[in-house]
């Protein structure tokens, strides 16, 4: 198996097929852009996920006009927390990970994001990523 560059269209729309047959989360259902900075080459990598009742339903490498929460993190620290280097809590109790926006609905995805299906996906998507090729930078 060849391993998808992360952050790039391709690899969005693996980690969507990845994340496709999560169970629902009733009440989680918005919009959420990522902004990694400090990405290799300069810039920043942008990118939205768009949640229904806890389905991913789509991720798109482009910025959204109106996201409901919209998380920071460095490009570092996203491949960190991908890879289990920075556990959830901590990347948010931290800082190195930053939320604005609606953040009530972020929380609607804890149940979901503490399921053993939801662990076992995020190392598969893990698994199938290419840290080592960078996307580029908006």
């Amino acid at each position: 198996m060849s391993r998808i560059p992360y952050l790039t269209q391709e690899w969005l729309d693996m980690s969507t097929a990845v994340m496709e047959p999560m169970p629902p989360c009733p009440g989680a259902t918005f919009v959420m852009q990522c902004v990694m900075t400090e990405a290799p080459g300069g810039g920043d990598v942008v990118f939205h996920r768009v949640f229904d009742d806890g389905r991913l339903l789509r991720s798109v490498l482009a910025g959204h006009e109106a996201p409901d929460v919209v998380l920071y993190s460095t490009y570092d620290d996203s491949i960190l927390h991908l890879t289990g280097g920075l556990p959830e809590k901590v990347a948010f109790r931290s800082g190195r990970i930053r939320p604005e926006g609606d953040v009530e609905k972020l929380r609607t995805l804890t149940p979901l994001s503490r399921s053993a299906e939801y662990l076992a996906a995020v190392d598969e998507i893990a698994r199938r990523t290419d840290f080592s090729a960078p996307s580029q930078p908006a």
